[in-house]
């Protein structure tokens, strides 16, 4: 029997959860901010600036006009990545309920990734973990933020011309996934310029209504999947002849399946006229990643799933 992935018995609302304002490093005042991803017909942002505090974000959310949504936000980090210094990881904080939570930092020492995840959560916040591939994560560091929602498997900024090629963390999830460690994939921007690292990389969130408490729910509940354009119009999973049905946006050209078995059948496939591609499941695989690619080149990502439970 075929199941769909998503519940789509709400809307689906396009947002960006990674941007950057004058109240830290961001080239644009988040009135102005907010005002580009209203133009490119967004539901909603997170305004994440460093180490700000929820209290302060939401004195910014007041920009909000319906039907325009702007979850509280905030980007905390840890280490410096120093030879005999601190691993480096960036963790966000997503649709916190209280105001007066942030965690320890004491002169130039930083608190230890657990501590952040854990303040979000105690603050009824979902947190995500930024960047893996610009940060140089350690793979197995990834047991040190047991308790995130996802983690970022692209990242604007991280690319040219404003870094280096860091942008896809995707094989970090592949590397995970080997292991049976499944995250779920969010796509941001993490928009500092505002000069084309703005309104290229999002979620689809399919939510109840436009609220704060909806979307928090859904990204609570894997209830999305990450995109620069290409969209994933349904996905159907027969768990008993171990096949995947994909329905994908007609400007989709070439749909990959990525798992643990490098010789899969169905590592690279078409889309038909429909837009219909079918994934089976081999003995040997035990998750699968779906990236889709359009004709412009953009992508989209369902997060990993897994095959054997």
């Amino acid at each position: 029997m075929k199941q769909s992935l998503f519940d789509t018995t709400g809307t689906w609302y396009r947002g960006n959860l990674h941007m950057h304002t004058t109240r830290s490093d961001g080239a644009l005042s988040p009135e102005d901010a907010i005002l580009q991803y209203r133009k490119a017909g967004y539901d909603f942002v997170a305004l994440t600036d460093h180490r700000k505090s929820c209290k302060e974000q939401h004195l910014e959310a007041r920009v909000e006009l319906p039907p325009f949504l702007v979850l509280p936000g905030v980007e905390w980090d840890t280490g410096n990545n120093y030879p005999g210094g601190e691993k480096v990881f960036h963790i966000l904080g997503i649709g916190m309920e209280r105001d007066d939570i942030r965690p320890a930092y004491t002169g130039i020492q930083t608190p230890p990734p657990e501590e952040i995840v854990k303040a979000i959560r105690e603050a009824g916040g979902l947190a995500f973990l930024a960047h893996p591939s610009w940060s140089v994560m350690d793979p197995e560091d990834i047991h040190r933020v047991k308790g995130v929602s996802g983690v970022e498997i692209y990242n604007t900024i991280s690319g040219t011309p404003w870094n280096v090629r860091r942008a896809d963390s995707s094989q970090y999830f592949d590397i995970w996934g080997a292991s049976g460690i499944l995250p779920r994939a969010i796509a941001t921007d993490d928009a500092h310029q505002y000069n084309g690292d703005q309104c290229v990389s999002f979620i689809y969130v399919n939510a109840k209504d436009l609220t704060t408490e909806s979307i928090r729910r859904s990204l609570a509940m894997g209830n999305f999947y990450a995109s620069q354009g290409p969209k994933f119009e349904e996905v159907l999973l027969d768990e008993e002849n171990g096949t995947i049905d994909l329905t994908v946006s007609k400007d989709v050209r070439m749909v990959l399946f990525y798992n643990n078995y490098s010789w899969s059948r169905d590592h690279v496939s078409y889309p038909d006229e429909n837009g219909h591609v079918t994934f089976h499941r081999e003995r040997q695989e035990t998750f699968v990643r779906v990236e889709a690619i359009d004709d412009r080149g953009r992508m989209a990502w369902l997060s990993p799933m897994d095959l054997v439970n």
